[in-house]
């Protein structure tokens, strides 16, 4: 699957987060099975009224809405304007106001049958906030939103034509929940298989590469066997050792901790927290054995934390990657909190 982020970002005239050099998205959310287009059990705050302009932001949909505390807009992806060098079958975008700084947690619900990906975004036109794919029956991201406007974006993308016809989605805004999630900081799973600080890497990552991301040729390594099934209302702790090691790729030591989700557990939360403010770590989120991101914490930034939302498929097995990006002093400790949620569409 092609990687959209960039593309989200140049369409909406918006730069990465504060210059990162690790700008992936996830991915590989529209090839479930799809969903009927939702059911508004709330009304609508804004319904879409310009697809035929919304696409640049030069011209987004002007809502007229200062953000309270709870937004939904709804639209529908409209398959007459296929943009096939890059694969974009529509892009709608949508500018909120924001009178003070919020932290914000967006699900989207649509329909992405005959869709590679159906993703929403946050954006200004020189940062990005939040990104986020649907998996399952949803879609989630969170965001930290500065006091202005900013643009809710949302994209669907197909490698052919072939899209069906037009399916309504639903993006509904929120304040999130102070302390959501909060860092855990007693017992847990801790660190066993590293061995000499490459034991359990299992994915290599260079953003100057392509593919950008691999998994490691080496037989040796193994993921971390966690036991951890996320169940909803719970959170786990992940601990482990970042090692001064030596490596090819973006990342010093690169760990990787195997979970899966529960049977009801459709979204799942991730802190990574690590002391002092002279090193940058980064994780990402993947289907067992595979190297293509559902959910992603590549925030450029020497102080904890990475924190992000995202929807999952139950019964799945996951892995968790943890690198500390190039340069920074080790060996330190670090920290991943998981929680899992249920939402329902």
């Amino acid at each position: 699957m092609r990687v959209h982020l960039a593309l989200l970002l140049a369409l909406a005239a918006c730069g990465d987060d504060a210059g990162s050099t690790t700008p992936d998205a996830p991915g590989g959310g529209g090839s479930d099975a799809a969903i009927d287009a939702p059911a508004m059990a709330e009304v609508c705050d804004y319904n879409e009224a310009a697809d035929t302009t919304n696409g640049a932001s030069a011209t987004p949909e002007a809502t007229g809405i200062t953000y309270a505390a709870k937004t939904i807009l709804c639209g529908t992806v409209n398959t007459g304007h296929y943009d096939a060098v890059e694969e974009l079958v529509d892009q709608d975008i949508y500018k909120l106001t924001f009178s003070a700084d919020t932290d914000i947690i967006i699900h989207f619900t649509g329909n992405p049958q005959g869709l590679d990906e159906l993703a929403v975004q946050v954006a200004q036109t020189n940062a990005r906030a939040g990104y986020g794919t649907y998996v399952k029956d949803h879609g989630a991201l969170v965001a930290h939103v500065t006091a202005g406007d900013w643009y809710i974006v949302l994209g669907a993308f197909k490698t052919a034509t072939d899209a069906q016809a037009g399916h309504g989605y639903r993006i509904q805004i929120e304040t999130d929940t102070l302390g959501r999630c909060a860092h855990e900081t007693q017992g847990g799973f801790p660190e066993a298989g590293d061995g000499t600080g490459k034991g359990n890497d299992m994915i290599e990552y260079d953003a100057e590469a392509n593919p950008t991301k691999r998994l490691t040729t080496t037989t040796a390594d193994m993921p971390e066997a966690t036991g951890v099934a996320a169940a909803p209302g719970m959170s786990y702790r992940l601990t482990g050792t970042a090692e001064n090691v030596d490596t090819t790729d973006d990342y010093m030591d690169r760990d990787t901790y195997e979970f899966t989700t529960g049977p009801t557990t459709n979204e799942l939360s991730v802190r990574l927290n690590w002391p002092g403010t002279t090193r940058d770590f980064d994780f990402l989120v993947v289907p067992q054995g595979t190297v293509t991101p559902i959910a992603t914490g590549l925030d450029v930034g020497m102080a904890e934390d990475e924190f992000e939302t995202f929807s999952v498929k139950p019964n799945t097995a996951y892995w968790l990657w943890i690198g500390v990006y190039d340069g920074a002093p080790l060996p330190t400790t670090y920290d991943a909190t998981l929680c899992g949620a249920t939402w329902t569409p």
